[in-house]
């Protein structure tokens, strides 16, 4: 192999490995995130000895959906394990066949837009715009 391949091939390798470290690291963030905001749910205070009967007679309150948002920036279609690629995500794949995905989208070249729309939930011009320019929809 010449040396220009070899290094190209090596860049390569660095990149997935990036990228693979990238989302991981971003997942953990999320779900060590969620624990914490979720931590005085489990309180371990709040368990009786006995059961309260008047919770019991009680039909169950249907629970809301929950919603894991994944947003990730600078990435293309192919990047994940489930979209064919090269990077192996089995928790992402994993959470992609048993969720929804989300595969008609339109985004801005750079994630201020984008960013913005999420936040706002608006559909945005040009987020550093004064608000009346952005007024156009």
């Amino acid at each position: 192999l010449s040396p220009r391949l070899c290094r190209a091939h090596k860049t390569a390798g660095i990149v997935r490995t990036m990228a693979t470290t990238a989302l991981t690291g971003f997942s953990m963030m999320s779900l060590l995130s969620l624990g914490y905001l979720t931590w005085d749910l489990m309180s371990p205070n709040q368990v009786e000895n006995e059961p309260d009967q008047s919770f019991m007679d009680r039909s169950p309150v249907p629970q809301p959906p929950h919603i894991i948002f994944i947003m990730t920036d600078d990435q293309g279609f192919n990047d994940i394990g489930y979209h064919s690629s090269d990077i192996r995500t089995p928790v992402l794949d994993k959470l992609a066949a048993d969720g929804v995905k989300l595969e008609n989208y339109y985004i801005q070249p750079i994630c201020t837009p984008s960013r913005s729309q999420l936040i706002t939930g608006r559909y945005s011009v040009c987020p550093c715009c004064p608000p009346f320019l952005n007024n156009l929809n």
